[in-house]
């Protein structure tokens, strides 16, 4: 439930930023008209900047292949898990791409862009005002701070499960919950560590 809760967050905050982008920029504002100059510019198209947008590209969808640690606990793995992957990943490729497009033109020059910040106050703030730079903030938040969370400890908590039960640490991590049907002793001492982790940092 709560993963579904933030999907449909973080769904509704990237609608919002498309579609208030879109009507910017039909209404002349950024570079005032669509084209393809964030996509390809022959004077940009070299082998530094195809090394570096594909080190960006890697590192941004490092984490859709988690869902791989729930194949004992999906009906028919072999169908659902790969083709779930697939999907996933042209899905989270034709959002990451819209929304560098719709950027891009909303903010057709990224000099003086601070690379932390730019997102937020140069383009969000122009096409959505305090509204939408206040919901995508919250949408972002809680994405780091639960969705991401959720996610790591759900994957990390199947793997020590898995080498317990394999005997490649101790057999306890192996333990399933008898109603739950879930690896609850991993579960557990996976959160306790990163929450200790995390307050003392």
């Amino acid at each position: 439930k709560e993963n579904i809760a933030l999907f449909i967050i973080q769904l509704a905050g990237i609608a919002a930023f498309l579609v208030t982008g879109v009507i910017y920029i039909w209404k002349g504002g950024g570079a005032g008209t669509f084209n393809l100059d964030p996509i390809f510019q022959t004077s940009k198209f070299n082998v530094d900047f195809i090394a570096t947008a594909l080190s960006i590209a890697a590192v941004t969808l490092l984490g859709f292949d988690a869902m791989t640690t729930l194949a004992e606990e999906t009906e028919h793995p072999q169908k659902f898990i790969p083709s779930g992957m697939i999907v996933t990943l042209m899905i989270i490729g034709f959002l990451f791409i819209a929304e560098t497009y719709i950027g891009r033109l909303v903010h057709p020059s990224v000099q003086g862009l601070d690379p932390e910040t730019g997102f937020i106050n140069a383009i969000v703030m122009v096409i959505g005002g305090n509204p939408l730079k206040m919901y995508i903030l919250i949408a972002f938040v809680l994405s780091l701070a639960f969705g991401t969370a959720l996610n790591s400890q759900l994957a990390a908590s199947r793997i020590l499960y898995s080498m317990g039960r394999d005997k490649l640490i101790p057999g306890i991590f192996g333990k399933v919950h008898p109603r739950f049907k879930t690896p609850y002793v991993a579960a557990i001492v996976f959160g306790i560590v990163t929450f200790a982790i995390g307050n003392s940092i």
